[in-house]
């Protein structure tokens, strides 16, 4: 691996203290690492420069009148000269030293364009880039992996034409869209702006990510760690007005700006919203006058924005990315895995090549496991590659199996909106095998780095989803370590968290919302609350989700729209489960408005009718929905739920089996397909070879649900088409008396007995588990 050696005077270790700590002693050579204490001679610094691949001279006053440092700088130059060093970079941190100053060597002051750095992220960022660029010059797989750039000609060359043009006029913001993760969309932008001599292939852009519960507080806070302004941490978001907020977002842009920085965001549906709009305080941002006609930002989103929007703002361009064509695939797939050293007989390219459907991050993924396990032994994992969109979490997890370290990092990721290195180091330790683990999540393509410096890592979402979906759990070792760190973060000031490591900070917000201790006024912003709403929604808490959503109602003006609109239905949603009459007040805010909020209004009054057991009027509100938009997914799932309840199984039977083939890991999909196919009267083969893969699947899942759903699935399979209605009542009584709240197995014990006439059976069931004889 490369390394620097950190050139500075004694006097100023505060700084380069702390840059040496985050590139990390593997990566560095500074006197407290490198050298033993009191001990460090001339010979062995000079020893230390040998092995340095990039030389940072620290300049200040005290650094230009340092012995030390000029031996250093002279020895450097010996070492330039005969290629033992690759690169100088030096950079003023004193503004009371000129570029000009004579003291500075001419070799140093003349060919580099000496600037002062007062930012200790930026300063990291750019040693972190010479050290990536000498790696790639050393290591000729890496630098191969981050040029693979196959394909996508057509709009590469439209790319090329709209920001190279006769006006020579350019956009401030870049949209690459695509609902599919790892479709390429950050490599298509980062190409882009190679090709037109915007970046060098070098540069790292800084990234952040947006969340579709965060909004432009969250934006602030996260650019804040990147540039830290301390007038930031002081700044009462929760009360200041919102022009305020956006004209704070202007000036840190243009901070960037200053120093041929490009913000990279990953937007998960927060700025370019779900109805294909712009959200507002974005649109005003990149529509400011002082930063027309240079790129300010890549945006990497889901969703489309309309192209009216996109005419009408004038200064932002975008780009749909699709899949790669056939020969674009088969392009991608040799030339990675030649870098990787697999070489494949041509018969086994042709068999994998007709599983894989474009996608690079697919593709990866196919090779990593043909390196991993081998030819013959990747081929029995084509029926995962092939539905690689779909089934991503459930293969990844399947290929994870055996390795428990990998897992549990994935289950603790997914537990987190972001996460930095400490915190990871933190919960597992650090150690090689950590280092691996994380190298080996990095390689499958399930995480990426955010920020400037790489400091925090973020899990894809459709990753994060399923595993959160399904509940599964950390062992105890690790769940045990996150409520240590969470019992000793909660009792030091908030303000030392955020101003050290904003993952730490957000999970110590959250931990203090669920012990119900008090939090400043200041640091009520809408995100942290409306992430903490749903996940007290998700643990069926819902008088807590009225109260933290009614709290944040009550400065509903200081806040962005789409964040208070969010809140409203999260409230609507706890009042339905509570079947509270003041439902019926806040419905009102979605009645008569535009056709995203008609939606809202009639999905929400069929919710709670369908809460209430009004069946019938649940039907109508969810019928009308789908009058407006035929694809909405989540109506479509309670619209089946409406009809099993109504025992109107051929009815469900269309939604059900759409509803399955768009998701095919959700157990409950599984489970609703399955009961309308096993209660049809005349099964066909198909039917019975479609239920048969639908055991086989939730048979796979890992779905905390899934155990009790199996064994309901398995005991209808013995009633409806073996007709053993004994084996199918033990399997069912079995699953009862192990889990006592197995409401599955009840409702198909149930079931069975109704259509056995044996209704002393039921009666005894309904007085053994009084519980679960209410339906939720």
């Amino acid at each position: 691996m490369a390394k620097a050696f950190l050139s500075h005077s004694s006097k100023d270790k505060g700084l380069v203290e702390k840059i040496a700590i985050q590139l990390g002693k593997n990566n560095c050579h500074y006197d407290k690492f490198t050298f033993e204490v009191g001990n460090s001679t001339i010979d062995e610094i000079f020893k230390g420069l040998e092995d340095t691949d990039v030389f940072v001279l620290f300049i200040s006053q005290s650094a230009l009148e340092s012995e030390w440092v000029k031996k250093e700088i002279i020895q450097a130059k010996i070492l330039l000269n005969n290629n033992k060093i690759e690169r100088i970079f030096p950079l003023i941190i004193d503004k009371s030293v000129d570029y000009k100053d004579k003291r500075i060597p001419n070799w140093i002051r003349k060919p580099y364009n000496l600037k002062v750095f007062d930012n200790e992220v930026i300063i990291l960022k750019k040693i972190r880039q010479l050290l990536r660029e000498s790696n790639f010059k050393q290591h000729a797989h890496l630098r191969e992996v981050n040029d693979l750039f196959v394909g996508r000609n057509d709009i590469m060359q439209e790319f090329e034409k709209k920001i190279i043009n006769i006006d020579n006029s350019k956009p401030s913001c870049i949209i690459a869209s695509s609902f599919f993760e790892g479709i390429g969309r950050r490599t298509f932008l980062k190409n882009g702006l190679i090709k037109t001599r915007i970046i060098d292939k070098w540069y790292e852009p800084i990234t952040i990510s947006i969340s579709d519960k965060e909004s432009i507080e969250d934006f602030l806070y996260k650019l804040n760690f990147i540039e830290i302004t301390p007038e930031i941490f002081k700044m009462d978001f929760a009360s200041e007005e919102l022009r305020a907020k956006i004209e704070l977002g202007k000036t840190y842009i243009k901070k960037y700006l200053e120093t041929k920085e490009i913000l990279f965001i990953v937007d998960e549906g927060s700025i370019v919203l779900p109805n294909h709009t712009i959200v507002g305080w974005f649109r005003e941002i990149i529509s400011a006058t002082e930063l027309q006609n240079q790129v300010c930002i890549c945006l990497i989103t889901k969703f489309k924005p309309y192209v009216p929007y996109i005419r009408k703002l004038k200064n932002v361009l975008n780009f749909q990315i699709n899949e790669l064509s056939k020969d674009d695939t088969q392009t991608f797939f040799i030339q990675y895995l030649n870098i990787i050293g697999q070489q494949l007989k041509p018969e086994d390219i042709i068999f994998f090549l007709q599983y894989l459907k474009g996608i690079p991050s697919q593709i990866i993924y196919a090779s990593n496991l043909i390196e991993n396990m081998g030819v013959i032994d990747a081929k029995s994992f084509v029926l995962d590659i092939e539905e690689f969109d779909e089934l991503r979490a459930l293969s990844i997890l399947e290929f994870l199996k055996d390795d428990l370290l990998c897992k549990q990092m994935l289950i603790a990721l997914s537990k987190f909106e972001i996460i930095s290195h400490n915190l990871v180091y933190k919960i597992f330790g650090e150690t090689d095998e950590i280092y691996r683990s994380i190298q080996k999540l990095f390689d499958l393509t399930l995480f990426f780095s955010v920020s400037s410096t790489h400091d925090y890592l973020k899990l894809n979402s459709s990753i994060a989803d399923y595993i959160n979906r399904s509940k599964l759990e950390l062992d105890k070792q690790y769940s045990g370590k996150i409520k240590e760190i969470a019992r000793e973060a909660i009792k030091k000031p908030l303000e030392l968290t955020e101003e050290s490591d904003y993952s730490e900070f957000l999970f110590t917000l959250d931990n203090m919302i669920r012990e119900n201790i008090l939090i400043p006024p200041k640091y009520l912003i809408p995100s942290f609350i409306l992430k903490s709403i749903v996940k007290e929604y998700n643990d069926r808490q819902y008088e807590t989700v009225i109260q933290l959503a009614n709290k944040l109602l009550e400065n509903e003006n200081k806040f962005d729209f789409q964040i208070i609109r969010e809140t409203r239905i999260w409230l609507c949603l706890a009042y339905c489960r509570t079947q509270n009459e003041k439902f019926f007040e806040i419905i009102k805010f979605f009645k008569n408005q535009d056709e995203e909020s008609k939606i809202n209004y009639h999905f929400l009054l069929g919710f709670y009718y369908r809460n209430g057991d009004r069946m019938d009027e649940a039907e109508n509100h969810f019928v009308e929905v789908l009058r407006i938009d035929e694809n909405h997914s989540r109506t479509k799932r309670e619209l089946v739920n409406v009809y099993l309840r109504k025992g109107e199984y051929m009815t469900a039977l269309d939604w059900a089996k759409d509803n399955y083939n768009r998701f095919k890991t959700n157990i409950l999909h599984i489970q609703a397909y399955f009961t309308c196919l096993i209660k049809k009267t005349n099964k066909t083969d198909f039917d019975l070879n479609t239920i048969k893969e639908l055991l086989g699947n939730a048979s796979k899942s890992i779905d905390k649900k899934a155990i009790d759903v199996l064994k309901e699935m398995q005991a209808e399979f013995s009633f409806y088409v073996e007709n053993n209605a004994q084996s199918a009542i033990n399997t069912l009584t079995e699953s009862l008396r192990i889990n006592s709240h197995n409401y599955f197995a009840f409702r198909a014990l149930c079931e069975i007995y109704r259509k056995k006439n044996m209704q002393a059976e039921i009666d005894n069931l309904v007085a053994k588990y009084p519980d679960l004889s209410v339906d939720d």
